[in-house]
């Protein structure tokens, strides 16, 4: 999945003793992981609907969902960094309350560039979880890190693969713009319980904004493997965007005229998938990642021969 580191992040050295985090925690930062990612993914579903709202066609109407990924994007590059710099805790309730303006001001948009300008902000706000990650890892003793890290990597997978399915369910008999009216209030408790339950954690790093920036290019550079990866990991995720966002439209044409209920019920199908990512963790370990990565590009390339050649018989 794009959103799914491939190994647990490195704890980054902290000014914050490490402590042992209890299980309550350690779930609500899984939680926080899947309700904040299902924020870039909750429209996918909703684009035929934001269509016919704003009278526009679906190929524009679709520019909500690529406006997502660019905040995301940003998020990424400009955003995350900062957790080497500031108080984690601090950063990360900041963010989420960004959020609940964004997504307040998405529901609300009363026109369709509003709501673009909402999505990239909303898709900033929703680099939280690469927060997350390496703050689980930081705090995590070292015998139990592996198991720690990926307990919360999981509620990241979940709330990628569901949030499609509630989304479509919601916007079928509620509208879209309840869809980010009830994401508003859950990133505002999210804020609350972690600003009550969350462990201040300032990393060590003492450098200025420029030179951390400077060290990103400096890795792309110096590092072949992490540039290939960053190309393959970005062909994938491409190929995983085409498909769910034409998805609502081709489902709303004339051959099958679904709403997005059932838009977001293929999310339902695809949370099966999380099935095989042991399995593929495995086949890493054993066969190694450029084979699991090669069965894995076989695998997605074969599903959409299927779906040219049966595309009608979905």
């Amino acid at each position: 999945m794009p959103d799914v580191l491939p190994l647990a992040p490195a704890p980054s050295r902290t000014t914050t003793p490490p402590r042992q985090l209890d299980a309550a925690l350690v779930w609500l930062m899984a939680l926080t992981c899947g309700l904040v990612v299902a924020n870039i993914y909750y429209n996918q579903p909703l684009l035929v609907a934001i269509g016919r709202t704003f009278h526009i066609s679906d190929s524009r109407a679709s520019l909500v969902a690529t406006a997502t990924q660019i905040g995301y994007t940003l998020g990424m590059v400009l955003v995350v960094p900062l957790g080497d710099m500031l108080e984690r805790k601090n950063l990360i309730i900041w963010m989420l309350l960004a959020a609940v303006g964004c997504l307040g001001a998405a529901a609300f948009a009363p026109t369709f560039g509003l709501l673009a300008v909402a999505s990239v902000l909303i898709g900033i706000c929703s680099s939280v979880p690469q927060l997350l990650l390496p703050m689980a890892a930081t705090l995590a003793p070292e015998a139990d890190r592996g198991r720690i890290v990926g307990r919360v990597m999981s509620g990241l997978l979940i709330g990628i693969l569901l949030s499609r399915t509630l989304s479509g369910y919601v916007g079928a008999h509620l509208g879209w713009r309840v869809v980010f009216e009830g994401a508003a209030g859950l990133m505002l408790a999210l804020a609350a319980l972690l600003a009550w339950r969350l462990p201040r954690n300032r990393p060590a790093f003492a450098g200025s904004y420029t030179s951390l920036m400077q060290s990103l290019l400096t890795l792309t550079r110096e590092l072949p493997d992490l540039r290939r990866s960053a190309l393959v990991g970005a062909a994938i995720f491409a190929s995983f965007s085409v498909f769910w966002t034409t998805l609502a439209f081709y489902l709303a044409s004339p051959a099958y005229h679904y709403g997005s209920d059932v838009a977001g019920f293929f999310g339902l199908i695809g949370a099966l998938g999380a099935l095989a990512a042991p399995l593929a963790g495995k086949v890493a370990d054993t066969r190694g990642p450029r084979y699991a990565i090669t069965v894995g590009v076989a695998l997605a390339l074969g599903a959409y021969l299927l779906l040219g050649v049966g595309g009608g018989y979905l």
